[in-house]
Order: C-alpha cells, then sequence, then structure tokens
C-alpha cells in the first residue's frame, strides 16, 4: 500500500513539475514567444542596422524593444575582420523595406533570443540569405536543418567550383 502512495505522490510530483516547466515556457523563460510566427512570419520591416554579415536589427517592436534583431538562418559569416557579407547588407539593405520569412519546421529563435529568418529584399524574390551565399560571401550552415538546407548547400557548391567571394583563394580565414 505504501509503495502504491509513493508511486502516486511521485506521478502528482512530474505532472506538477512538466506544468510548472509549461508555464515557465509559456512565459517566454526559455525563448518561447507565442506571437512570434504570427507577428513576423511575412511580415514587411524596415532594416535599421547591419549588426555583422548574418544580423540585422528591424523597426518592428520585440517585446519591451522598439526593434528586433535578426540572424539570417542557414548562413554562417566570417568574422568582421574579413567581413564583405556585412558591407553587402550595409549597401543593399539599410533603411530598405525587407519581408521576414520564419522557416515553418524549426523555432524561430536563436537560444540568445534573436529571431531566426529568412529576408527577401523588395527588389526581388530570392532571400538574402541565398544571395550572400551564391555570391560567395557567406558559407551555408550545416549544423542544422532549415527549409531551404539543400538550395543553400548548392548555392555553396556553384560559388566555389566559380571561385567567388570566399572561395577565390585557397585558404578561408575567419570562418565562423
Amino acid at each position: 500500500m505504501a509503495r502504491v502512495h509513493r508511486r502516486r505522490r511521485m506521478m502528482w510530483v512530474l505532472m506538477a513539475g512538466f506544468a510548472a516547466l509549461s508555464i515557465l515556457d509559456h512565459a517566454g523563460v526559455f525563448g518561447y514567444r507565442p506571437g512570434d510566427r504570427r507577428r513576423y512570419d511575412g511580415a514587411r520591416a524596415t532594416v535599421r542596422s547591419v549588426i555583422d554579415g548574418r544580423t540585422i536589427e528591424v523597426d518592428l517592436p520585440d517585446g519591451r524593444s522598439p526593434i528586433t534583431r535578426l540572424r539570417l538562418r542557414g548562413l554562417a559569416a566570417p568574422d568582421a575582420e574579413h567581413d564583405a557579407a556585412a558591407e553587402y547588407l550595409r549597401i543593399h539593405l539599410a533603411d530598405r523595406n525587407v519581408r521576414i520569412l520564419l522557416d515553418p519546421n524549426r523555432g524561430p529563435r536563436a537560444p540568445s533570443g534573436e529571431l531566426l529568418a529568412y529576408i527577401v529584399a523588395d527588389e526581388g524574390d530570392d532571400t538574402v540569405n541565398a544571395r550572400l551565399i551564391a555570391l560567395g560571401l557567406a558559407r551555408a550552415e550545416t549544423g542544422e536543418e532549415h527549409v531551404f538546407a539543400l538550395a543553400f548547400a548548392q548555392r555553396e557548391q556553384t560559388a566555389r567550383r566559380q571561385k567567388r567571394g570566399l572561395w577565390a583563394v585557397d585558404m578561408v580565414r575567419g570562418m565562423p
């Protein structure tokens, strides 16, 4: 009989623990923000600043902040010292309108809180993420599956074959 009570008590403790974790998750403690997909997917925004070769800030509110920091999903850009990708983003995106696309199969946030997104500039249908890879200004990220993983890998292979950007020299320095 004592064994049955112990099991019941353990079951209640586990259920209470899961309920507490769920509440904390929905409160945003673990990065879950219930309105991210609805708020950002397909949204249009103006790029306010370029942080580096894969991070920008747009004029959409994010919690208490008037801006949202976005990291371009699916690519890795070189360190700031060799960062032609950041210069490309400054020239082509600063103070311009973009459309934000979220991956339908992955969570929208990085552990650091940045929104992970594909960006489409108003002048085209191709993502900026794909353009950076095709120009050899960034490489395709291989550590995480995402909706454009195969297309990005193919673009990187083409850039390598054509010796574009990073692939124009034999040794790539500064890659993350």
